[in-house]
């Protein structure tokens, strides 16, 4: 598999750039893009964070929601139908879920706050978890459960941990606020 570094990321850019020397928007629209490169660029992603997934998973949840519950897995052959679902279908789905929401009806919520109480009840208190140094300021230390004198990092933001069970993509870090 290739491997792609900031290095080879750099030079690809610059050939981008090069080749692309009459079409000043797009130039202006790939520096724009390449301000952000540690948000998208494999180069610059870290191992835990993508967990050998290069994929958006927040992209791939709204698309299956789309096909499932806006479009009900029928297919609409032109533009007029495709319109006329998101219109009509898509603005009542989300109504409903909103309203839903809104009026406390959603146990799913308050039934995922007690399952993740109840996994984190050996931890006694604040002092149990200690902040790391970070860019992000949202990654801790906190003891395994089975071993208290063994510290996993956990990424709030990124919702991932060290811990073997994360390291494979089994456990996933879910924040609740």
């Amino acid at each position: 598999m290739f491997k792609f570094t900031d290095v080879t990321a750099f030079h690809v850019y610059d050939v981008l750039l090069q080749s692309a020397k009459l079409y000043e928007n797009f130039q202006q629209h790939v520096e724009t893009l390449w301000e952000r490169r540690s948000e998208w660029c494999l180069a610059w992603r870290n191992l835990p964070q993508v967990r050998g997934h290069h994929t958006n998973n927040y992209a791939e949840i709204t698309v299956r929601l789309f096909k499932d519950n806006i479009l009900t897995i029928c297919k609409a052959y032109n533009a007029v139908a495709i319109v006329d679902f998101i219109a009509t279908v898509m603005e009542k789905f989300y109504r409903n879920r909103l309203e839903r929401f809104a009026n406390g009806r959603v146990t799913m919520h308050h039934l995922l706050l007690e399952k993740l109480s109840a996994r984190a009840s050996y931890i006694k208190g604040k002092q149990d978890i200690k902040l790391v140094a970070s860019s992000s300021g949202t990654s801790y230390r906190v003891p395994s459960e089975s071993d208290r004198t063994v510290f996993y990092e956990v990424d709030a933001a990124a919702g991932v941990c060290t811990c073997p069970a994360g390291m494979c993509g089994e456990c996933r870090v879910q924040m609740v606020w």
